[in-house]
């Protein structure tokens, strides 16, 4: 059965999504200082093993879905920041 909303989708979220303003690339590049700290603290405070290595990956999964969100609806991020843009075709 076909499922043109999800094909919409697919196409959309499996394109690269370059930063249309350069607010978005700061909101991106804080993150992941974030994520980096927050990561540093995990290995300096909880001892090796398999919850430490699941906490490191699980922060990465959170940046990347983090980064994905901000990727996929710049112009929303951008809004909600009170920046106004011209809607912007990401292909």
């Amino acid at each position: 059965m076909e499922q043109p909303d999800l094909h919409e989708r697919i196409d959309h979220d499996f394109t690269l999504h370059s930063p249309i303003h350069p607010y978005i690339g700061t909101v991106m590049d804080e993150l992941r200082a974030e994520a980096r700290a927050l990561a540093h603290l995990v290995v300096d405070r909880c001892p090796s093993g398999r919850e430490q290595s699941m906490a490191i990956t699980d922060l990465e999964h959170a940046l990347q879905h983090a980064i994905s969100g901000i990727a996929r609806n710049q112009e929303r991020v951008l809004q909600s920041a009170g920046i106004g843009v011209e809607p912007h075709s990401n292909s």
